[in-house]
């Protein structure tokens, strides 16, 4: 089994056991039982912490083995970091709320954040431990988005149909992937708006950078942000932690763009993505092309799937995202007011970062992360 193999399989594991202590807390809130159950899911939390360190190592040693070239094997590594990152940011969610269930903050956990915790938990676990995939060199997808893995369309055979079908799918594509990633920046950016502007813009210095050392807290509050803080390193070296000063730049850049909003965060997506140059050239290649319909018809198929393959890691964003919401909510006010803006504000963006540098990547728009054959890449050669 290789390392990726091995990193989802522990992964798996390792999420069972915490969904079942966090039921077990679930069950016993308000008995005896409450402190025992509590103290069960931290040792859960810790067991699966422990579980995935070796495989997560592994995972990172092959993803470099793999190289710079966007390879079947170097997307399908990078894929399964991510979901474990996303992993990681769910058991601390779970030990948030928790913690707010036993007091252990002072936002107190409703029943119904408590039973989504649980479905949030299950769902990742069912994805994590999903089937392997069918063949080698097919895109990794985790179906966290909840949206079905388009079904292959019956192979066009004339030339004039699939070209009139490649330029359809060629706007699908670009659509997704600005309206995908403008939807987890929006959502990230819900969550900095609130914080203080000065201590916001410290945070892009922090990007990269070690966690200071947190104040004692409750057990299990204190391990999800553990988690928490592992979950952003470990994105953090998927970008590259040589290339901080240009995460801390695009970061810098992207918030002032989104602060600012309106038309000016399209135009941002669409340049970033390379929408219109990338358009027309590809257009030229599909007037140019002497490829028959079944070749034409293979670069479709190939579109497809890059757009499903994207709408479900920003699928995985969105939950991240929605994991850090909790973390502010049930610890932030725990925190002194620097240290959670540093702190959470840091977190968000790296999530910002990531989310837009994935999407040049599928785009072909940026060397900065290389995981994927993007738009172009995948015209270029259906086109020849």
């Amino acid at each position: 089994m290789t390392g990726y193999g091995e990193f989802r399989a522990d992964l798996a594991g390792g999420l069972r056991g915490v969904t079942a202590a966090f039921d077990m807390l679930r069950g016993s809130l308000g008995t005896d039982d409450a402190l025992y159950a509590s103290e069960q899911l931290a040792r859960a939390a810790e067991r699966y912490e422990h579980q995935v360190a070796g495989s997560r190592r592994a995972a990172f040693d092959e993803a470099l083995v793999k190289g710079q070239a966007a390879t079947p094997e170097r997307e399908r590594v990078m894929t399964e970091i991510l979901a474990g990152v996303v992993a990681d940011m769910e058991v601390a969610a779970a030990l948030f709320v928790a913690g707010g269930a036993v007091g252990e903050t002072p936002e107190a956990a409703t029943p119904e954040e408590l039973e989504a915790v649980s479905r949030d938990l299950q769902q990742v676990t069912q994805a994590v431990a999903g089937p392997e995939l069918a063949a080698p060199d097919t895109l990794r997808r985790f179906g966290l988005d909840e949206v079905p893995a388009p079904a292959k369309a019956a192979a066009v055979p004339d030339a004039p149909t699939a070209k009139a079908a490649f330029e359809k799918q060629l706007e699908a594509v670009f659509k997704a992937l600005q309206e995908e990633t403008k939807k987890v920046l929006t959502a990230a950016l819900t969550g900095v708006d609130d914080l203080d502007d000065k201590l916001l813009g410290e945070a892009i210095g922090m990007i990269g950078k070690q966690a200071g050392a947190l104040p004692g807290l409750g057990k299990l509050v204190s391990k999800g942000l553990a988690l928490a803080v592992k979950a952003m390193d470990a994105l953090t070296e998927l970008l590259g932690k040589d290339l901080v000063p240009e995460l801390q730049k695009k970061a810098e850049e992207l918030l002032k763009t989104l602060k600012e909003g309106g038309n000016l965060v399209d135009q941002f997506l669409a340049y970033s993505l390379g929408v219109t140059p990338s358009t027309q050239t590809i257009r030229e290649l599909l007037a140019q092309t002497t490829a028959d319909g079944a070749a034409i018809d293979s670069g479709v198929q190939k579109l497809l799937a890059l757009q499903a393959h994207f709408t479900g890691q920003t699928a995985m964003m969105g939950r991240l995202v929605k994991a850090l919401n909790t973390g502010k909510k049930f610890v932030g006010k725990l925190l002194p007011e620097a240290t959670a803006v540093l702190l959470f504000g840091t977190f968000y963006l790296v999530a910002m970062d990531f989310t837009l540098l994935n999407a040049m990547d599928h785009a072909d728009t940026t060397t900065l992360i290389v995981f994927v054959p993007g738009v172009v890449q995948i015209s270029r050669a259906a086109l020849a």
